[in-house]
């Protein structure tokens, strides 16, 4: 009895499995669930470079700035370009560049000139022709002065009638005599012409050094004492030998022959 119902329990699952063989496959209604939407997106993810190392050649050292120090630079020796010359016999002095020529006269003479100037004989000669100066004039820097010295002089005369006396001659006379101030002095400036040739004139700074005595200043070229040299020149004028010689302070420009033994520091 019991065998009899297992065995047909069992042939009943034998049917049902033949019948769904038969039938095709058994469809189960149930809804499909999309999970597309709880699928994050796709982030495209660009590839890095590839990282080159430079090769030995390629690498360059960055240059290093020294920062600057406050640490002063030894200062050479400095040169004077200018050198105090004094008059022998009467004691006035002025202010000579360096490499300057001077000439002196006998400090006895009664009436002598003191000439200096910016060139010497070698100069003149190689620079001239027939005593002329190439191209009928003076080069560049070149300067020529006369500090002229008369010891004879009336004391009772006034200054002006002193230089007019002074300078007149049988070849020379004077036009003007006007006070000038040069340097910390007071000057007479005169203007002399030929007689001769009235058109031919020249220039005179005069100065009274004592009632007895008057030095006078004349230049090559009249042109020439209103050059800053020369100008610098006068005004470091001192009339005694017990006033001190202002030696200025301008460059007299380049020389025009040696200078080793003239210009020291």
């Amino acid at each position: 009895m019991c065998v009899g119902k297992i065995y047909r329990i069992i042939l009943t699952l034998a049917l049902n499995a033949l019948f769904l063989a038969a039938c095709g496959t058994l469809e189960v209604n149930v809804e499909p669930t999309d999970n597309r939407a709880n699928v994050p997106a796709l982030t495209t993810i660009a590839p890095e470079p590839a990282i080159i190392s430079p090769t030995p050649q390629e690498i360059h050292t960055p240059t290093v700035t020294q920062a600057p120090t406050n640490t002063p630079k030894p200062k050479p020796a400095e040169v004077s370009f200018w050198r105090e010359v004094r008059d022998p016999g009467t004691g006035f002095g002025f202010a000579l560049p360096c490499w300057w020529v001077t000439y002196m006269p006998s400090a006895d003479a009664l009436t002598y000139a003191i000439t200096v100037a910016s060139y010497d004989e070698n100069y003149f000669l190689a620079n001239s022709v027939k005593g002329q100066w190439l191209g009928s004039e003076p080069p560049n820097g070149v300067y020529k002065l006369d500090f002229l010295v008369d010891k004879q002089i009336d004391a009772s005369l006034s200054d002006e009638a002193a230089v007019r006396q002074a300078l007149t001659s049988e070849l020379n006379a004077v036009d003007l005599v006007q006070e000038r101030p040069v340097g910390n002095h007071s000057a007479l400036l005169a203007i002399q012409s030929n007689r001769d040739n009235p058109t031919s004139t020249g220039t005179v700074y005069a100065f009274r050094l004592s009632p007895t005595s008057l030095m006078m200043v004349s230049a090559a070229s009249a042109s020439d004492l209103t050059d800053p040299v020369v100008q610098a020149i006068l005004n470091s004028l001192a009339l005694s030998p017990d006033e001190p010689v202002q030696l200025p302070t301008i460059d007299p420009g380049p020389a025009l022959i040696a200078t080793q033994d003239a210009c020291q520091p």
